[in-house]
C-alpha cells in the first residue's frame, strides 16, 4: 500500500484549512462524514498510522 498522501493548507477567511490534494487523501475525506477538510488530529491520526504527508502548494493564479 501506498503510504503517501497530499494534503493542501489553504487560508480561507483567516483561517487555515487542510485540503486533500490525491486519490487517497480525497478516500480519507469521504470517510468523514460531511467534512471537506481535515483537522489537526487528523494529521495526527495520519502519524499514527505511518502515513508521510506531503504538502502541495497553491497553484499561482495567471496574471490577465
Amino acid at each position: 500500500m501506498n503510504n503517501n498522501i497530499k494534503l493542501q493548507m489553504k487560508r480561507v477567511f483567516g483561517n487555515d484549512r487542510i485540503y486533500p490534494a490525491c486519490p487517497i487523501s480525497n478516500a480519507l475525506i469521504r470517510l468523514k462524514e460531511k467534512a471537506i477538510t481535515f483537522s489537526l488530529e487528523d494529521l495526527k491520526t495520519f502519524k499514527s498510522l505511518n502515513l508521510i504527508v506531503t504538502w502541495v502548494a497553491d497553484q499561482p493564479r495567471e496574471v490577465q
